[in-house]
């Protein structure tokens, strides 16, 4: 048992075994007692300080500073006398569970807390937990190194999210990957179209499932461009009284001006392959190639040729002055030649089902038969300027009305209006629009129900209509001659002005889509 010990204020133990008259001589005070459980054991001038050293197992009584006498009587219930000052061991923190016993302020993020005398770190932010073991207070939701639990880290590939490991690269393992592909390199990959989802196909040089490789691929109506299938924007195509065929994109930029035409240029129609074949008052049917060069010309009618359209197999069909439609095939050979008709023809349609009409300026309606005979004429009492086929019925555009006739003939309906109708259109939709010459243009269902109209302030000459459902008219406003597309709902996107003179005929092209109507 330790006989003397001595309190030395600048150490943080108490030396034992050095002489009094050493220790004192160093400034160091003597204290009388070796070992004690409470202040109870010490002299009345020292206090128990617990733990004493390194060298002391239990208390040493340590002398009080100068006048700092103890009076123990002085403290109330539940309080304790340290160096002179009552304290709550349970709660001080400078006094935590007995004299002295400081609770420790490393913990990142937290403040002191003594609680039923032990040293309980508190954080500071609700949400955090305290991980006494790291000295931290973190949130155990997002903590790459502390997720869901204290010391749980996550990998360098991953990221802690709602107290989960999570990949935060594209893959980490296969099961990241969709379908069956493969996780390489932390990036999903596919080796054949048996990792890819029903319908895609595996890339070979980057291995990766795209939709389509090539267009054959794609589903109809739609293009493959860097794996993607892409419904194709239309590019847009004008005949004009200033003798000239324009090619405009869905921007409304021209393309291409082709101006090989003597005469005025009344109809216009492409194929899918972006050929353009135009009709003229010059006599003439043009092939146009898809970059604006000539192909070749047709020059058997013997007057103006005031019709043009194109059948799903490319032939192309022509309707003239000289009463006469003539069916010419890819190359500019002439296949056959109509009866003569009644009157100038001023428009010819092929229908998707190969059905072939022609309109003349004495008011009758011809549908033709696969060889250019007569199948049927319907009188409309005035010059056809229009037809347009739907799915079951025609569209004859005339002067003060709009009319449909079956098949076989029969009328359907007839919706009056005020001037000519001149162009005549058939959507997608099975919606008919047509431009009956007065400022707006007008759309009705097949049945003539749901009238609507579009009123721009500008006299319309010719309407199309492209799968989308953006309509394009040849327009005369202020006497100046644009292009105006807007939406279904009439919303305007653009107009394109640089035509000199009428716009008689607009065709939308329609790549991979079917061929729904054609534009007069």
């Amino acid at each position: 048992m330790v006989e003397r010990l001595w309190d030395c204020p600048w150490l943080s133990t108490v030396v034992v075994g050095l002489t009094a008259m050493v220790v004192t001589s160093m400034g160091c005070t003597v204290s009388s007692q070796s070992e004690c459980g409470s202040d109870q054991d010490c002299a009345s001038d020292e206090y128990c300080l617990e733990g004493g050293g390194m060298m002391v197992r239990d208390g040493i009584c340590v002398a009080r500073d100068a006048g700092e006498a103890a009076d123990v009587d002085t403290c109330p219930d539940g309080e304790t006398d340290c160096q002179g000052v009552c304290v709550d061991v349970d709660t001080d923190i400078d006094h935590c569970g007995q004299c002295n016993r400081s609770c420790s302020t490393e913990v990142s993020g937290a403040d002191p807390v003594c609680e039923d005398g032990r040293c309980n770190p508190e954080c500071i932010v609700d949400e955090q937990t305290l991980c006494l073991d790291f000295a931290i207070c973190t949130d155990l939701d997002s903590d790459d190194e502390h997720c869901g639990d204290c010391g749980r880290s996550c990998d360098d590939t991953e990221t802690c999210d709602g107290g989960e490991c999570v990949c935060d690269e594209a893959c980490c393992v296969d099961d990241d990957c969709p379908h069956e592909m493969l996780c390489q390199d932390n990036s999903c990959m596919c080796i054949g179209d048996s990792n890819c989802a029903e319908g895609d196909v595996c890339e070979p040089g980057d291995q990766v499932c795209v939709d389509c490789l090539d267009d054959e691929q794609c589903p109809e109506h739609e293009y493959c461009e860097s794996g993607d299938c892409r419904r194709l924007a239309p590019f847009v195509y004008t005949a004009s009284g200033d003798n000239t065929v324009r090619k405009i994109d869905a921007a409304g930029d021209e393309v291409w001006s082709y101006d090989e035409h003597d005469d005025v240029v009344r109809d216009v129609a492409v194929d899918p392959d972006k050929n353009v074949y135009s009709a003229s008052d010059d006599g003439t049917v043009h092939k146009i190639n898809a970059d604006g060069s000539d192909e070749w010309i047709f020059d058997e009618h013997d007057d103006a040729v005031r019709g043009i359209d194109v059948d799903t197999d490319g032939h192309i069909y022509s309707a003239s002055d000289d009463g006469t439609v003539r069916k010419i095939d890819a190359d500019g050979t002439g296949q056959w030649t109509s009866q003569e008709l009644t009157g100038s023809l001023n428009s010819v349609e092929v229908g998707t089902d190969g059905r072939i009409f022609a309109g003349d300026s004495l008011g009758s309606v011809y549908r033709l038969s696969s060889d250019g005979s007569n199948v049927f004429d319907f009188d409309v009492s005035m010059a056809v300027d229009a037809v347009a086929a739907g799915d079951d019925d025609l569209f004859i555009g005339q002067s003060l009305a709009l009319r449909s006739i079956d098949t076989g003939g029969d009328e359907n309906w007839q919706r009056n209006t005020n001037t000519r109708v001149r162009d005549v259109a058939v959507d997608d939709q099975q919606q008919v629009w047509f431009a009956p010459g007065e400022d707006l243009v007008r759309r009705v269902d097949t049945d003539n129900s749901n009238p609507w109209q579009f009123d721009d302030g500008a006299n319309a000459r010719s309407v199309a209509v492209d799968p989308e459902g953006n309509a394009y008219f040849g327009e005369i406003v202020s006497g100046e001659h644009r292009l105006q597309r807007v939406d279904a709902n009439g919303e305007p996107a653009w107009s394109f002005d640089d035509h000199q003179d009428i716009i008689h005929a607009v065709a939308v092209d329609p790549g991979r889509y079917p061929m729904f109507s054609e534009h007069w």
